[in-house]
C-alpha cells in the first residue's frame, strides 16, 4: 500500500531538509509526551523544555510552509 501525494500539493513540493526536520522534531516531541504519560505527570524541567521545543516546530514548519506557498519562492 503506498501514498499518492498531488504534485501540486504542498507536501510534494517540500524540500527533503524540512521533511527530515519535521520527523525529527516529531520524534522528540513524541518520546517526551510518552515519558510525561508513562511517569505519570512530569516536572517542570520536562514540561517546559517540551512546550518550547512544540512551539519551536510549529514555527518553523509555518515558516518553511508559507515560503513554499509564495509563488516564485521556495524550491
Amino acid at each position: 500500500m503506498s501514498l499518492i501525494v498531488h504534485p501540486d500539493s504542498v507536501i510534494a513540493r517540500a524540500p527533503k531538509p524540512i521533511a527530515i526536520m519535521a520527523g525529527f522534531w516529531l520524534l522528540i516531541i513524541g518520546g517526551l509526551l510518552s515519558w510525561i504519560l508513562k511517569n505519570g505527570g512530569g516536572s517542570a524541567w520536562v514540561i517546559i523544555p517540551l512546550a518550547c521545543m512544540t512551539i519551536v516546530f510549529f514555527a518553523l514548519l509555518s515558516l518553511s510552509l508559507l515560503q513554499i506557498a509564495i509563488p516564485g519562492r521556495g524550491n
